[in-house]
C-alpha cells in the first residue's frame, strides 16, 4: 500500500548490480508498454516499473489528484522501498513527476522521454492531447475548427461529468512545471522522438536549455513513443547514458 492505494509494480532484477532504473510512464500507460525496454536493460541494471494511481494494476484515488499528489505517491514508494543508486526515468506524463522529484535528492540521474511539463503554446497539439485523453479522433482540420473541437471538448457534458481520472488529467495536463528545471543539479538526458506532434521538439531544446547538466538526444524516425516506435536506438541511448555494457 502506497498512500492507502493497492500498488502494483514490477521488479527486473540484476544480480550484479547495484543500481536502480525506476520508469515513470505516460498518461493510461502500463507495465505491458515497456516490458521489452525493462526485460533488455535488466541485462546490465536492476529495473522497477510502476503503476500510476487510476492505471494498469494501481487502485485509482478517491478523489482527482493534483500533478504533486503524483510526485508525493512516488516519493512514499521510493522511500518505503529504500532504493538508492536511483535513476529516475519519466516518459510523457511522467516526465512531469520526475521534474518535480529530480531536486529532491532522491536520484542521482534523471532521463526525460518525451516529457510534458512545458507550457503548450499550440493550439494543434493541445487539441490532440486533449482529444487523445477523451477519446474523440482529430484529423487534419482547419485552425478554425481546432478551435470549435478545444472548445467543445471543454464545454462538453461528457467532459464535465466524466470520472475520476478524466476530472485529475484535466488538473495536471497544463500546470508550467518550469520552475523546477532551474532546481535540478542531477546528470539529465532528454531523449526525443523528432517527429513528435503532442510535444514537439521544441519542448526538448527549452528543456536543454533550462535544465543544467543536461544532454540532448534525437531519435530520428520516432515521434511520442520511441521506446516503442525505435526501441533498438532507445534501448542504446539509455545504455549509453547508465554506462553499462550490454554484454
Amino acid at each position: 500500500m502506497i498512500s492507502n492505494l493497492l500498488t502494483n509494480y514490477q521488479i527486473y532484477p540484476c544480480k550484479n548490480s547495484k543500481e536502480t532504473l525506476l520508469i515513470l510512464y505516460g498518461w493510461q500507460c502500463n507495465i505491458t508498454s515497456w516490458t521489452q525496454v525493462a526485460v533488455e536493460l535488466s541485462k546490465q541494471i536492476n529495473v522497477m516499473l510502476l503503476d500510476l494511481p487510476g492505471f494498469g494494476q494501481t487502485q485509482e484515488p478517491s478523489t482527482a489528484w493534483e500533478i504533486t499528489d503524483y510526485a508525493d505517491f512516488v516519493e512514499e514508494f521510493i522511500k518505503k522501498l529504500e532504493l538508492t543508486n536511483l535513476t529516475i526515468m519519466g516518459h510523457s506524463f511522467g516526465g512531469r513527476i520526475a521534474l518535480i522529484l529530480a531536486p529532491k535528492n532522491l536520484c542521482d540521474k534523471l532521463i526525460l522521454v518525451d516529457s510534458a511539463g512545458l507550457p503548450i503554446k499550440d493550439l494543434k497539439a493541445k487539441i490532440l492531447l486533449m482529444a487523445t485523453k477523451v477519446g474523440k479522433p482529430i484529423l487534419k482540420l482547419s485552425p478554425r475548427k481546432y478551435s470549435k473541437i478545444f472548445l467543445d471538448l471543454m464545454v462538453s457534458a461528457d467532459y464535465k461529468n466524466a470520472g475520476t481520472m478524466l476530472k485529475t488529467f484535466k488538473k495536471i495536463v497544463l500546470p508550467d512545471l518550469s520552475n523546477y528545471t532551474k532546481k535540478i543539479t542531477v546528470p539529465t538526458l532528454i531523449i526525443w522522438g523528432d517527429r513528435d506532434e503532442m510535444l514537439s521538439l521544441k519542448h526538448a531544446k527549452r528543456f536543454k536549455e533550462l535544465i543544467p547538466h543536461s544532454t540532448l538526444r534525437i531519435i530520428w524516425g520516432a515521434g511520442h513513443n520511441p521506446h516503442l516506435e525505435k526501441p533498438e536506438k532507445f534501448i542504446e541511448l539509455i545504455r549509453e547514458e547508465l554506462r553499462v555494457s550490454p554484454f
